[in-house]
């Protein structure tokens, strides 16, 4: 192998994630005391799905300025067939855990993103931002 080809990195040879946002969604005051209101167009597009015949779905997801910190959460939708607004939401400890670290009041923005990777492993980063002299400022 010549010298030239030795240092090259083919597409091939990289491990390729399929990046996608699950939710980017500015924070309302219920948001950040009690449960993420998921929007329901983000539910009916499957960013995360929920399995057949169930009402909720379990899923960690790591703060993408720090790998270490992870949360699992919680997507669910509310059981009762007869509720004509079924409306999905994100629940759990680790939520409002989340909230608290973060400092997150009404107003701030949360993307939740989507990587599936060559072998179909999913996983769930979360950032956190806040609006600042009019730009967003990630939250470390």
């Amino acid at each position: 192998m010549s010298p030239m080809k030795r240092g090259r990195t083919h597409e091939s040879d990289r491990q390729s994630l399929q990046h996608s946002n699950a939710l980017d969604k500015i924070l309302s005051d219920a948001d950040v005391k009690y449960r993420l209101a998921y929007p329901t167009d983000s539910y009916r597009s499957g960013a995360i799905p929920i399995p057949q015949g169930q009402h909720s779905v379990q899923f960690q997801a790591t703060y993408t300025e720090n790998i270490q910190q992870r949360y699992d959460l919680r997507l669910s939708v509310r059981n009762n067939v007869n509720d004509r607004n079924r409306r999905p939401e994100i629940v759990g400890r680790d939520w409002l855990r989340f909230v608290r670290e973060k400092h997150l009041k009404s107003g701030d923005r949360i993307i939740l993103t989507k990587e599936v990777d060559e072998a179909n492993a999913v996983r769930y980063s979360i950032r956190a931002q806040t609006r600042l002299f009019g730009q967003w400022i990630t939250i470390p």
